[in-house]
């Protein structure tokens, strides 16, 4: 069993992280694990984005509780969800203004396009039948598949 956060959030670790140690201290009870230790193998198990609370944490005269680790976590996680929402929707909308030029957006989609090797009014074959536009319909396709994972179905 792994004790890293991976994909979990602050507070699905930080439970999965105090079960295993409360199940080990019952199977030792001479020998529980400190909330000491438990802060330590939190830390160690942490995703790379929220070491550095943890080590603007480490010049505290005294340490936070465990309690006051996991708000502290918690609300970062919370602040760095709804930074990348933002970014999100920001670059959201420079797209759409971007698409609304003089040619009703073609050419604001064809340059995108172009940058990933596509050319607009490309033809392809699509066993055996040909038709206009398949990469730029590709390319759509790909970018509403991109969209719906970040926004849900478009």
């Amino acid at each position: 069993m792994s004790l890293s956060q991976e994909t979990l959030t602050i507070g699905q670790y930080f439970n999965k992280v105090k079960n295993v140690c409360a199940e080990i201290s019952k199977l030792d009870p001479e020998n529980p694990i400190s909330e000491a230790l438990t802060r330590r193998i939190i830390i160690r198990g942490l995703r790379q984005e929220f070491k550095r609370v943890v080590t603007a944490t480490s010049g505290w005269s005294k340490e936070p509780t465990l309690v006051e680790l996991e708000n502290l976590l918690a609300n970062e996680e919370i602040l760095d969800d709804k930074m990348s929402k933002a970014s999100t929707k920001e670059e959201e909308k420079a797209l759409l203004n971007k698409s609304k030029d003089s040619n009703g957006g073609e050419k604001a989609l064809a340059s995108i396009s172009d940058q990933k090797g596509f050319k607009k009014n490309q033809k392809w074959n699509n066993k055996g039948g040909n038709y206009q536009g398949g990469a730029q319909k590709s390319y759509n396709h790909r970018c509403k598949k991109w969209l719906s994972t970040i926004r849900g179905p478009v």
